[in-house]
């Protein structure tokens, strides 16, 4: 309960950072002003064929109902999370206990990428929640197939398909459906197949996500052939496509996701180890049990999968082990609460105390970063000062070429393009402006003209970011 008070009153105390949350907030503010619902758009109308569009509907719906703030962009994460560990939850309790359950929910949404992840504006809350509801259904489908809620729990698995093809295509499915298999093998098949609606559930998952992909299609020719080839095979093999239409990530060593993923489980990895180390005498015998029953197989599938899934690649991301982590939260939860009455934590103390170290963390310090945030993280504080000092009919011009999505977001889409203009195009928006504020990067290759250059003033630096303005003589500055 504290970790959720924390989350949801922190939502709006900072601004939405460069580069991912201020692109997906931007694409969001953007469906909501051209209603364009098909094909997620960027940059003033660029269509953004990278993701799919199913948390930009969640965002815009958000931004339709609460106004386009901070809060209102954040808010459907917080919700994806607290579904994703409401599945966490059945499943351990299904498998374990109501006391392993709730440990189970509460590892998951105080652990480093969850907290993290449910304050953020990303594609992976929805693609964890999709997957999520793809293997939980499964699994309480199965164990209550031949039944009408075991019926239903299984169109949630195919719904979940459907859903994390839309949260980020067909990687959904490479993470989701292996462990599927292996809960196939376990159960010998025969009365699964019985049991589950495979086709009417296939045709469900179909129906929820491939008119998408012909709508977009249509209106963008060319998008399956990116999307599909370009950002699932080009983007995986190779770090350094030349095809890339929205810059390459960010390359790491090959393996790098294990590292990442110790960070991510934190504080929970600490305990973890601390607790194996306490049970160092019995963990052969703890994993060997684990392995024997029947969830065991399935369990370690769904947890390790991201993690093997991602060491060959050298284009990784904190955030790309979390489909995983609903499996990691209850394999955590059964290893703490071993032997326990009732499933309760074997060290409360120890388990109250890891639960709180975050969202405590973040109460601190989201007050004292956010103005820091605000004047280097994005364009927030650049943008509120051109607000405060310009003259009615004032322009923001940016002379670089690569825009922050965040000067578009908190700008409303003011924010005009200049990177690579000729001269005489700077003079005709000069003609056009009493007042021009003009954004550069000292020292950088995008400037104004040279004929320009003499007429601009500085006003502030914010970061590696540089304001000038240039006020036709006449015009009256306010006081």
């Amino acid at each position: 309960m504290f970790a959720a008070v924390v989350r949801l009153s922190t939502l709006g105390a900072y601004p939405l950072t460069d580069t991912t949350e201020a692109r997906y907030g931007e694409i969001a503010r953007e469906m909501t002003v051209n209603g364009d619902w098909v094909m997620p758009r960027v940059d003033g109308g660029r269509p953004f064929w990278a993701k799919p569009p199913l948390s930009t509907w969640a965002t815009a719906a958000s931004f339709e109902a609460f106004g386009v703030n901070e809060f209102a962009a954040r808010l459907p994460a917080v919700l994806m999370v607290a579904l994703t560990a409401w599945l966490t939850f059945l499943v351990a309790r299904k498998l374990f206990g109501r006391g392993v359950a709730l440990a189970s929910a509460a590892v998951l949404v105080t652990s480093g990428i969850g907290f993290l992840i449910a304050g953020s504006v990303m594609t992976d809350a929805a693609l964890g929640l999709a997957t999520t509801a793809t293997v939980a259904g499964f699994i309480l489908g199965v164990e209550g197939r031949g039944t009408a809620a075991g019926r239903n729990w299984a169109y949630l698995g195919f719904l979940g398909i459907g859903a994390g093809l839309l949260a980020k295509g067909p990687i959904a499915c490479v993470l989701s459906f292996p462990p599927i298999a292996l809960l196939l093998w376990t159960t010998r098949g025969r009365g699964l197949v019985r049991g589950i609606p495979w086709v009417t559930g296939s045709l469900l998952a179909l129906a929820v996500s491939v008119p998408w992909y012909a709508a977009a299609e249509a209106r963008t020719p060319g998008f399956l052939r990116y999307f599909l080839e370009g950002e699932h095979i080009r983007r995986f093999i190779d770090p350094h496509w030349s095809g890339d239409l929205y810059g390459a990530p960010r390359t790491k060593p090959r393996g790098t996701i294990w590292l990442l993923a110790l960070g991510d489980a934190l504080p929970w990895a600490v305990l973890a180890g601390w607790a194996l180390v306490r049970e160092r005498r019995d963990v052969r015998g703890m994993a060997a049990r684990l392995w024997s029953s029947t969830w065991g197989p399935l369990l370690a599938a769904w947890a390790l999968l991201p993690l093997c899934f991602f060491t060959v690649a050298s284009a990784v991301m904190w955030t790309y082990i979390w489909p995983g982590m609903p499996a990691v939260a209850i394999l955590v939860a059964r290893l703490l609460t071993r032997g326990s009455p009732e499933g309760a934590p074997r060290s409360p103390r120890a388990f109250v105390v890891a639960a709180c170290v975050l969202p405590v963390a973040a109460a601190i310090a989201v007050p004292l970063l956010r103005t820091k945030l605000q004047m280097t993280a994005c364009q927030q504080g650049l943008v509120r000062r051109f607000d405060a000092e310009a003259l009615p009919g004032a322009v923001l011009v940016y002379a670089i070429a690569d825009v922050p999505c965040s000067a578009d977001f908190y700008s409303s889409g003011r924010a005009v393009r200049m990177g690579g203009a000729s001269p005489a195009a700077w003079d005709a928006l000069l003609r056009a402006h009493d007042d021009v504020f003009v954004v550069t990067k000292p020292g950088g290759a995008d400037q104004p003209p040279p004929s320009v250059r003499p007429t601009l003033e500085r006003v502030a630096d914010f970061d590696k970011y540089r304001l000038l303005r240039r006020t036709r003589p006449g015009a009256e500055r306010p006081k």
